[in-house]
């Protein structure tokens, strides 16, 4: 069976990687509190697939909702694709999407545009590995149909890309950044690519150097020109950070700063923003990945900035320590209100098969978190990157004035599946 190619950071770093319910916890405060959450819904499998992971998902302004995760079909590895008219009460029969003859699809990023364009990123991997191209492609509002994908990244240089994010900025402009790898695979910069013609030309700028940087995200502030780039910085045991104040316009030298690591850098770090105020999370864990093992996540550190960067608050654990002590996938995103919703994978131990997943919401700017609540169970909190149950390297949360959207796998058969989930504000 072939398997999806290897993230090339991970390869550099460590090698190509691939009990019961959680407890009621009794007392205050955190009592268990019961979700508000539509009835989890399984996508679907397009025709051929043999399954389907790390989800990502975008909501259009008029409701319309689409998601995107890695299909593995036994021989490929296409990207699935399925949309709601309704903001998740249906769905389409999902499809299946190529990024191109003997290409695999990685690390797809969803968003969508104010007019209700859907855009989609993703990373593509030649049949032999010899090169990773950074691509999008553009559903026009009101159409379940993706168009070719074209090129973000530098058709004339073949390098080797990892990890690409994207967001699109206050102004409409759209900002993809990945790391790019140098032709020794000694050393690596993090790029950032901008458009503001729709993905029709690109400007690229390097935007680190004289670091190896890798696992890149990005975000940006929903009221103002602020962006911010969060990466990887392995040199430093920290969580490096760039930004622009122009939409992604500059980068200029001085805007740099790093979150430090209490433990071992654990998945992809993530960022959210609002005005000038910025949230760095950062899981970490005890152990290393290695060729076959993936550690679980002994916290879920949040990180806040009230100056775009530049200065930052004490750190603090986001997850909630009755959930089990085990994480996995946290991703964030601001509501309507400002609140923080939160959402991860826990469990009490690696590969724990009644693993669950939850969500807390957070509403004084991350200070604290209200008790998680159960939003599906059971999964298997899976450390292997190399079976049908691997739960991808991102799960997918999107939100809107009416509430979050939550994409996540469930694996509870043995084979990951793409489940949706709506949560009221």
């Amino acid at each position: 069976m072939r398997l999806p190619p290897c993230i090339f950071s991970i390869v550099l770093l460590y090698g190509c990687t691939g009990g019961g319910p959680a407890p009621d916890g009794g007392d205050a405060p955190y009592m268990r509190s019961a979700p508000s959450a539509t009835t989890p819904a399984l996508l679907g499998a397009p025709s051929g697939s043999q399954y389907e992971t790390e989800p990502t998902i975008a909501v259009a302004p008029d409701g319309r909702v689409a998601v995107a995760w890695l299909d593995v079909t036994g021989s490929s590895a296409p990207l699935g694709v399925a949309f709601s008219p309704d903001r998740g009460d249906t769905w389409s029969t999902p499809t299946l999407l190529s990024v191109g003859a003997q290409r695999f699809a990685s690390n797809e990023i969803l968003a969508a545009d104010a007019q209700g364009n859907f855009h989609l990123v993703s990373l593509a991997v030649n049949d032999d590995q010899s090169a990773v191209a950074v691509l999008i492609a553009t559903a026009p509002a009101g159409s379940s149909t993706f168009g070719a994908f074209v090129e973000v990244s530098d058709p004339a240089v073949p390098a080797l890309r990892d990890a690409s994010a994207f967001t699109i900025a206050h102004d409409g402009s759209f900002n993809v950044v990945w790391t790019e790898y140098g032709s020794s695979l000694t050393s690596s910069s993090i790029v950032a690519a901008r458009s503001t013609d729709g993905g029709a030309h690109w400007t690229r700028t390097a935007i680190t150097s004289g670091v190896i940087a890798s696992w890149p995200n990005v975000c940006a502030s929903r009221t103002g020109g602020h962006v911010a780039a969060v990466f990887i910085d392995a040199q430093n045991a920290a969580t490096g950070m760039r930004w622009s104040d122009d939409d992604g316009a500059t980068w200029p030298d001085g805007n740099t700063n790093m979150v430090p690591l209490s433990l071992n850098e654990g998945e992809f770090p993530s960022c959210f923003a609002i005005d000038q105020d910025l949230w760095v999370m950062q899981g970490v864990s005890s152990m290393r990945p290695s060729r076959t093992y993936e550690p679980t996540l002994d916290d879920i550190q949040l990180t806040h900035s009230g100056d775009g960067g530049f200065t930052l608050d004490p750190t603090v654990s986001a997850q909630d320590p009755l959930a089990g002590g085990k994480y996995m996938r946290a991703m964030a995103v601001i509501e309507a209100d400002r609140s923080i919703s939160l959402t991860y994978y826990a469990g009490a131990r690696d590969d724990d098969p009644a693993g669950t997943v939850r969500r807390s919401l957070s509403t004084d700017g991350g200070k604290t978190f209200a008790p998680s609540q159960i939003l599906y169970q059971p999964i298997t909190l899976t450390t292997s990157r190399a079976g049908t149950d691997w739960l991808g390297d991102l799960l997918g949360v999107a939100d809107d004035a009416h509430g979050t959207f939550v994409a996540f796998v469930d694996n509870g058969d043995g084979k990951s599946h793409i489940r949706f989930t709506r949560l009221t504000p």
